[in-house]
């Protein structure tokens, strides 16, 4: 057993790539602060390197930060148990007498089952799961938490693919990114009807391998606002309908773009609302987005794959150390402290209630060992980490797809998404 240790002084960093991943293709190497490390571009060889991004205006300090509604205490994962092919819905509520509630078997037996990215899949509500149908990825389909009862919510064109969904945590109204051979669509579908809120360009297959990519779409807590980005390739962010990064009221109407709110950066990824809040990473770290406008809350910290504690006040994320390896960290909305959540290396973090955070173990590949792009692999293990008592044990949790609640989505879902080409 362990405990974490705060971070005092120390400025985070990750260079600013391709997708929310590690592993990330990335810019030149960067350093911000006295005693900060310079991080070297990685990432996979079909993945587009980016020249030396945009500078970025530096937003002002944010003040007092927004804190989200308290969530229910229930706690649920989709995930998969060591010694188990079979992803399963697990009550751990109670984290000292787990129970699972239904068991959907190898449902996503084409997922890579040990690097820990996420699935294509929503714990819609405790009883009802949202995902992507692998047989027809143009498809999104509902069932109950057992796989039992299932229907299609969406069902698309053959040759479309939808890369990212959200699923709205007030009214059961759904966002979903769609790739067509003409371009990518942005739907939502509310009281039964699905509407098309923009089209931007078409995603390209890359030798139909998988993809880390920053696309997403995800509702805001409360309903008031959906958002959007698509920075499949660093640049220029658009305008109006076409933009890359796009924030819409909840009826769709268009209320802020990248050109409005950070016109500059050349990359705009990993999307969490907070409230009515939306934090996202850019060029210059991480930023905050309100109907007030725009303040920078981690200026030079760029993190991976956050999420929101249910009871919204802390924020966990992980990123890159000078090595390569990763690392897990806790963020207090209340006194905007970060902390070291991770004895060691790790990556993939999921919130367990507001109590305790799940991670992948990570260490850093030896001299002679071969990790192909990437200076840093997984354990094999993972962690749960008391955050009353800094106290971490190994989990029989090996892979998490989602939790519930989730309120600040989204889960990244599209982490390991293959363009349509792929399929056929």
């Amino acid at each position: 057993m362990s405990r974490w240790v705060p971070v005092v002084g120390v400025v985070i960093l990750l260079v600013v790539g391709c997708g929310p991943g590690p592993r990330t293709g990335g810019g030149p190497s960067t350093a911000a602060a006295s005693g900060s490390p310079s991080i070297s571009p990685r990432g996979p060889a079909s993945s587009p390197r980016l020249e030396s991004p945009s500078p970025v205006a530096l937003l002002q300090p944010c003040g007092a930060l927004p804190g989200a509604s308290p969530a229910s205490t229930q706690a649920l994962v989709l995930g998969r148990l060591a010694g188990s092919t079979s992803w399963v819905v697990r009550d751990v509520t109670d984290i000292a007498i787990p129970v699972t509630v239904g068991s959907l078997g190898d449902r996503w037996p084409w997922a890579d089952k040990s690097l820990g990215g996420a699935l294509d899949a929503h714990l819609a509500s405790p009883s009802s799961l949202v995902w992507t149908d692998v047989t027809a990825p143009s498809n999104l389909v509902d069932s109950a938490a057992d796989g039992s009862g299932m229907k299609t919510l969406v069902s698309g064109a053959s040759g479309n693919a939808i890369v990212s969904f959200a699923w709205s945590p007030a009214n059961g109204d759904w966002t979903y990114l769609v790739n067509t051979p003409t371009a990518l669509e942005w739907h939502l579908v509310s009281a039964g009807a699905d509407r098309l809120l923009a089209t931007t360009a078409h995603i390209p297959a890359v030798g139909g391998t998988p993809r880390i990519t920053p696309i997403m779409v995800t509702f805001s807590g409360d309903r008031r606002f959906l958002a959007m980005t698509n920075y499949i390739f660093a640049g220029n962010s658009g305008s109006g309908d076409t933009a890359k990064f796009q924030i819409r009221k909840s009826d769709g109407g268009l209320i802020a773009t990248g050109a409005t709110i950070v016109p500059n950066s050349s990359v705009v990824s990993d999307l969490l609302w907070v409230g009515s809040s939306l934090y996202f990473r850019d060029d210059n770290g991480i930023e905050v987005w309100s109907e007030a406008g725009a303040c920078s809350a981690l200026p030079a910290v760029q993190w991976i794959r956050p999420k929101l504690s249910p009871d919204g006040k802390q924020i966990v994320f992980y990123t890159q150390d000078s090595n390569g390896l990763e690392h897990v960290f806790l963020y207090d909305l209340s006194t905007k402290s970060v902390k070291q959540v991770s004895p060691a290396g790790g990556a993939e973090a999921w919130f367990l209630g507001s109590r305790y955070v799940w991670f992948l173990e990570q260490r850093l590949c030896g001299a002679t060992e071969s990790c192909g792009v990437s200076s840093a692999t997984f354990t094999g293990k993972a962690y749960i980490v008391d955050l009353q008592t800094g106290i971490s044990s190994q989990s029989r949790i090996v892979r998490i797809a989602d939790t519930w609640p989730r309120p600040g989505q989204p889960n990244f879902d599209n982490i390991w998404w293959m363009d349509a080409a792929a399929y056929q």
